[in-house]
């Protein structure tokens, strides 16, 4: 065996049982991040909650749990759950190809003590455009994946949503566990629910869980059935 081909298979090696760590790794914080947004759902009396296990299909719940906040705080009827879902689906096809074409680029130069310079510079070329696409999808989906989690935080935790939302942008092994924290928390979009004011005037808040019996009404809110 020549000394390109031990390196090789060392490298091979190397790449595999890093990826079998980092899929372990991975696991883990999927299983929190997906036992937390099952919780979140069913306490919100979602149906299907069971889409927060499902790979790509968890965009989509996690932008329907937004939507569903920002429709009951704001009284606005968004799509984050359509953005994260094609942009979460498009990042997942970029990293693949990425990753398919960085190793069909790489490996092949491993044959060569000095490879080519044009060689280098069309594989470079090529590794550097496959990234591009993924970095701009990324970006892409990080924006509108920051504005699902404020919203969350926002509702469920709202003195730490600053923070909460900065933490799991920058460090994203912590969102996964943030999210578990408040799955059980009361969400203030489930307490108060807007309703609009009649002739055109901006909306007013009642109470969204029945009020407890001889105790009035906390700012201004109204019966359950006084809601529209």
């Amino acid at each position: 065996m020549s000394m390109s081909s031990s390196y090789s298979a060392i490298l091979v090696i190397s790449i595999l049982f890093g990826a079998l760590i980092g899929f372990a790794i991975g696991a883990v914080f999927y299983v929190f991040h997906s036992l937390g947004l099952y919780r979140i759902m069913k306490n919100r009396g979602f149906e299907n909650p069971w889409m927060a296990w499902v790979p790509v299909a968890n965009y989509y719940a996690f932008g329907k749990v937004s939507d569903d906040i920002n429709l009951r705080t704001r009284g606005k009827n968004t799509h984050l759950r359509l953005w994260l879902l094609w942009l979460g689906l498009a990042a997942m096809i970029s990293s693949l190809s990425y990753l398919t074409v960085y190793f069909a680029c790489f490996f092949p130069m491993l044959q060569f003590a000095t490879p080519p310079s044009d060689m280098v510079a069309g594989m470079v070329f090529i590794i550097l455009l496959f990234y591009g696409v993924l970095l701009a999808v990324s970006i892409a989906y990080t924006v509108f994946y920051g504005i699902a989690i404020y919203r969350l935080f926002s509702d469920y935790h709202p003195q730490n949503a600053v923070m909460y939302t900065v933490l799991s942008l920058v460090f994203n092994i912590v969102g996964p566990f943030l999210i578990f924290s408040v799955r059980n928390r009361q969400p203030v979009s489930l307490f108060r629910q807007p309703v609009q004011g009649p002739y055109g005037m901006p909306p007013q808040y009642t109470p969204y869980y029945p009020q407890t019996p001889g105790v009035p009404p906390q700012n201004g809110g109204g019966s359950p059935d006084s809601r529209a």
